[in-house]
């Protein structure tokens, strides 16, 4: 909680760490045992990422995690104005040794968990050598103990440029990236500073990505500066025209000590709100445009990217468009998210993977009214790309998941736009603003 501590402890916390944790844990225990509330403890310094101490994965009950999370590195070399990664972190990343992810990883594996790692990094291609050298060793790690892990990440667009870190990932068993691509208006990106957006066309880094194996989780935000008008239907368009089954459609935030937070402070347009929730909260500044109508907007792209019809459709194009798995064309590559070797909880899991197929055939095969062309997608797939029939249906178990998502969003929006707290009447700057103060 290192960009906003107080407002976590105003939030009922008993204990906060500003800071980067490991350098906090003696103080941390120390607080515990003497039975301390209500405290900050701020961690100086950053951390030796080469070679710290493996966590006590023994403690941890890894059911209760849809994905176990793997750190292999911190920061990032990009300069986004409103991100808060490189205020925490840095942006020269700084990386574990590759033999102590493995040694995380086989932690991990000796517990009996086989599935989904998240790696959790900022920008897993921070340094693409860096990248390089882990996925090559990854590669025979997981092979050798036949496929035990699939791999999630985050990583930036200009992935788009490097097929051979793609066909690395894809050797590895990554399936699934998640990409920040906020806005398909180049004056917003470039107004945003997120350059890395603007030095190719988005649509081509994408495809090239969707193409060669890894399925890209976009990310989107609304409310920058210099944005007009439906900036949702551009965004709508672009999706459509990615052929992007999963993004997330947010508003924008101003993260306390960000260059985007310091400017607004001093131009008076921070709002007195703690909330941070990108998703289901309400901005924390007064945006150039109406805030009811960003708000309509990032309510109408959910409710339309994730109806049924039009969602099936762009999976079919997207799982159409990917080239077949390496096993299927007599390579080496399993099926993401059919992990191979045992586990204690296979029974558990398999039952888990049924309930969720049934789930599925109901919701789009039966009570949908696009249920026809549910089937013909489905024959579709196994005729032409059966090799990808199990992303194309983890895709759409994922997107049903998200429709319901799209109610919360709705629920937490309606009280801001029911009693009129949004800007309905003129410029949106009629909202309240925190009075600024000025810089030294």
């Amino acid at each position: 909680m290192t960009s906003a501590p107080q407002a976590a402890l105003d939030a009922g916390c008993d204990l906060i760490v500003a800071g980067e944790g490991e350098n906090a844990m003696a103080a941390i225990v120390d607080a515990i045992a003497a039975g301390r509330h209500g405290e900050i403890i701020r961690s100086e310094g950053v951390v030796d990422m080469a070679d710290p101490p493996l966590p006590r994965l023994d403690l941890i009950n890894h059911a209760d995690y849809d994905a176990m999370p793997v750190q292999t590195c911190r920061g990032c070399p990009f300069a986004c104005e409103f991100c808060d990664v490189i205020n925490l972190f840095g942006r020269v990343p700084r990386y574990k040794q590759v033999e102590r992810v493995l040694a995380e990883l086989e932690a991990i594996y000796s517990l009996g968990y086989r599935g989904s790692i998240f790696f959790t990094d900022d920008n897993f291609i921070g340094n693409p050598g860096q990248a390089v050298g882990l996925l090559q060793a990854l590669i025979p790690w997981n092979r050798e103990r036949g496929e035990p892990f699939w791999f999630i990440t985050q990583a930036s667009i200009n992935l788009g440029q490097r097929l051979d870190l793609i066909d690395l990932m894809t050797e590895a068993n990554f399936g699934f990236v998640f990409i920040g691509i906020e806005s398909p208006d180049v004056n917003v990106l470039a107004n945003a500073n997120k350059l890395q957006n603007t030095r190719h066309p988005l649509l081509d880094s994408l495809r090239t990505i969707t193409d060669n194996g890894l399925s890209v989780i976009g990310s989107f935000i609304l409310g920058f500066d210099t944005e007009k008008e439906g900036a949702g239907k551009r965004i709508e368009a672009f999706v459509e025209a990615a052929n992007l089954p999963i993004v997330m459609i947010n508003t924008l935030q101003a993260m306390p000590g960000t260059k985007l937070w310091e400017r607004l402070r001093d131009e008076g347009r921070l709002r007195d709100t703690t909330d941070g929730d990108m998703a289901t909260g309400v901005m924390n500044f007064v945006p150039d445009r109406p805030l009811e109508a960003i708000m309509r907007e990032q309510l109408g792209a959910w409710d339309r990217l994730y109806a049924r019809g039009p969602f099936l459709r762009r999976t079919l194009r997207c799982m159409l468009g990917m080239r077949p798995t390496r096993s299927a064309q007599g390579q080496t590559e399993p099926a993401v998210g059919q992990a191979s070797g045992s586990s204690n909880g296979a029974l558990a899991d398999g039952l888990v993977q049924l309930r969720l197929f049934v789930r599925l055939l109901w919701r789009f095969g039966i009570r949908s009214r696009d249920w026809l062309d549910f089937w013909k997608a489905l024959y579709l797939m196994w005729r032409r790309k059966p090799s990808r029939l199990i992303r194309f249906m983890t895709l759409l178990v994922m997107g049903d998941d998200i429709l319901s998502f799209t109610r919360i969003i709705h629920d937490r929006a309606e009280p801001t736009l029911a009693h009129g707290r949004a800007a309905t009447v003129g410029s949106s700057r009629s909202i309240e603003p925190v009075t600024a103060t000025p810089r030294p």
